[in-house]
């Protein structure tokens, strides 16, 4: 709850200092997506982000996202901290970014972008061997880098790297990691 506050606050904020250059825009992402339990590193799978923002200046820009992932598959040879556990996970869920434009796309065609992101997932988990599902949910914080360059006046081409980690302990930790090519559509 703390951190949707925080995310609002900022939006008011950016929503102040906005200029003549404010814009919406959509984009779709299209990769893969990688998750690391601890030590073990789980299989990739394909991922899809549909993301609706505004721009407010030159500068910053805040966004919501619906991410999902394929099914990451668990292999039970290296999973010896998940019981033996043969099964398969995905992800659903929403992610709110706040993102700063390093480059200007008014001044060049190329931009990159740093993204600060709140996520709130339900992470799907199936046991092939006794044929359950569970469900569990999870929120946190992740980042994102990215590189996008001006096709046309509007319509962008970009490659983003997203990570969304969740610390459960200091030595118990998940990171899902995105790596992703997204066109982008300014209005």
């Amino acid at each position: 709850m703390i951190l949707r506050s925080l995310f609002i606050t900022t939006a008011v904020f950016l929503c102040s200092v906005g200029t003549a250059q404010a814009d919406f825009y959509l984009s779709a992402n299209y990769g893969t997506a990688k998750l690391e339990l601890d030590t073990v590193s789980v299989k990739r799978a394909d991922a899809f982000k549909v993301t609706g923002g505004y721009r407010f200046n030159n500068d910053f820009s805040v966004d919501v996202a619906y991410l999902s992932t394929g099914d990451l598959n668990v292999d039970p040879h290296d999973a010896d901290n998940l019981d033996q556990l043969n099964g398969k996970m995905n992800f659903n869920g929403m992610v709110y970014s706040a993102a700063y434009h390093i480059m200007n796309p008014e001044e060049s065609r190329l931009y990159m972008f740093v993204r600060a992101s709140i996520y709130d997932f339900d992470a799907e988990l199936t046991d092939l061997d006794t044929n359950t599902t569970s469900t569990e949910s999870s929120a946190g914080l992740g980042w994102g880098l990215g590189i996008g360059f001006f096709v046309i006046d509007g319509l962008a081409l970009a490659f983003e790297l997203e990570s969304y980690a969740e610390t459960k302990t200091l030595r118990e930790r998940e990171n899902l990691t995105l790596l992703s090519g997204l066109l982008v559509y300014h209005f």
